[in-house]
């Protein structure tokens, strides 16, 4: 027959050539295929292969205090997804006070292959009665800025905060457009164990939304009268780099990205002296690497949803998160002088000091998502930030934006004319000393 074979997971027969092409090139499901015994004619150091993969016990997705991320196919697979969506949506209904088909956004980093994850997400949450509203490829913060211009019932993004290849990584945002909280995320890991039931017959109707560049008005009032500086951009996020060259086309500053220029040879890395990094190391040593080679003023490294951001100076020097917030709460506090600044809890009593110093009036949170969004909206803060690298802005819903970051990186470089390391520095001037 010529559909004697069916693949895990799958509805339909394949034929036997299909089915050893599929060991061949050691497909995932073939792992716990019933026919992987039927090898044809496979060399022998295939078929140990496959007995060796048929022995392996994939790595079970990991929730934390963020989200869900795994490794593709292995921890995170399109089965996987499509049940969370199914759980995260009937937990959404259960709500009180939500609407008869609630909305909720989606948005993925475009990356090939996150494009069946976030159709089983789709139809995960149609099944369980939501409206599920696409975004196409967007950051956390264009998602969250869709979830308050909607006034949807929550939010999911498919992303790659490491920016590792394989990695995926599932954030979710609930109720008052807020991240969920862990508690929340393991009463959806326990949900998954125990089995759904579904809360409507009523299957909900996907929609797909215009891509919004309303982000980009927002962050085009930065981009003028800047100096004609060189920075280097490291990021995996899609959408932050098509809207950051955007940004680029009518001013002096020029964006050089990493990933198109060449690396320098091993014997000009500079010591990078700081051990705080949330990407590979490896990435931020060549980001180094490349910024001296280029003379550029700074690079900056982005998380693959546009979060956070690790920032290199000119030297060579990665910037602790401690200077980051200082240099942009000045500026923030020179605007709204007595602004409220969410701080983390392990920021240094020398920095609220000096915040204070400045008329900001500090309030204390984790780093956590869920506990940092809370705190901003509970206090209308201007800035959240700390050791951890990545800020938070106010807006409709606070959010981490590493675009904003940049525009008021670039802001304050020009209107000083300074460079980065002259810029830090003047953060430890004694309070009303002259910039």
């Amino acid at each position: 027959m010529a559909d004697d074979y069916q693949c895990p997971g799958e509805a339909y027969g394949i034929s036997r050539e299909i089915h050893l092409g599929r060991l061949a090139r050691f497909d995932p499901a073939c792992r716990t295929c019933p026919h992987r015994h039927e090898t044809g004619s496979l060399d022998k150091r295939s078929i140990k292969r496959l007995e060796r993969a048929a022995e392996f016990v994939p790595p079970a997705p990991r929730f934390t205090s963020e989200g869900i991320s795994g490794l593709f196919r292995q921890a995170i697979t399109p089965e996987f997804v499509s049940l969370l969506a199914r759980a995260f949506g009937a937990e959404i209904r259960r709500q009180p006070g939500t609407s008869l088909e609630p909305v909720v956004v989606l948005a993925s980093d475009g990356r090939p292959l996150v494009a069946e994850l976030v159709e089983r997400v789709a139809h995960g949450l149609a099944w369980a009665g939501c409206r599920p509203l696409d975004l196409g490829l967007s950051t956390s913060a264009g998602l969250v800025r869709a979830i308050a211009k909607q006034n949807a019932a929550g939010g999911v993004l498919i992303g790659n905060a490491s920016g590792a290849a394989d990695d995926i990584g599932v954030k979710l945002w609930g109720p008052l457009g807020l991240p969920l909280p862990p508690s929340a995320l393991a009463a959806l890991a326990a949900s998954l164990e125990r089995g759904l039931d579904r809360p409507t017959r009523r299957a909900g109707r996907p929609v797909y939304a215009a891509p919004d560049m309303s982000h980009l008005s927002e962050l085009e009032e930065y981009f003028h009268a800047l100096r004609p500086l060189v920075w280097v951009l490291d990021t995996r996020s899609k959408a932050l780099e098509h809207q950051l060259v955007r940004l680029h086309r009518d001013v002096g500053c020029r964006l050089l990205l990493a990933r198109e220029l060449p690396p320098p040879p091993a014997t000009t890395s500079p010591s990078l002296r700081s051990s705080r990094a949330p990407q590979p190391p490896e990435t931020a040593r060549r980001l180094a690497q490349q910024v001296t080679a280029a003379r550029a003023a700074f690079g900056l490294w982005i998380d693959g949803d546009g979060e956070a951001g690790t920032l290199i100076d000119a030297a060579g020097r990665m910037v602790p998160g401690e200077e980051l917030l200082l240099l942009v709460a000045r500026y923030l506090l020179s605007i709204e002088p007595g602004a409220a600044v969410i701080v983390e809890r392990e920021t240094s009593p020398s920095v609220r000091s000096r915040l204070e110093a400045w008329g900001g009036v500090c309030h204390e949170s984790s780093a956590e998502r869920s506990e940092m969004a809370a705190a901003m909206l509970a206090t209308r803060a201007v800035l959240g930030s700390g050791p951890s690298g990545r800020c938070w802005f106010a807006g409709a819903l606070p959010c981490p934006d590493a675009a904003r970051l940049l525009a008021l990186l670039l802001t304050i470089l020009s209107q000083h004319d300074w460079t980065l390391a002259e810029a830090l520095a003047s953060t430890l001037e004694p309070a009303g000393a002259s910039r």
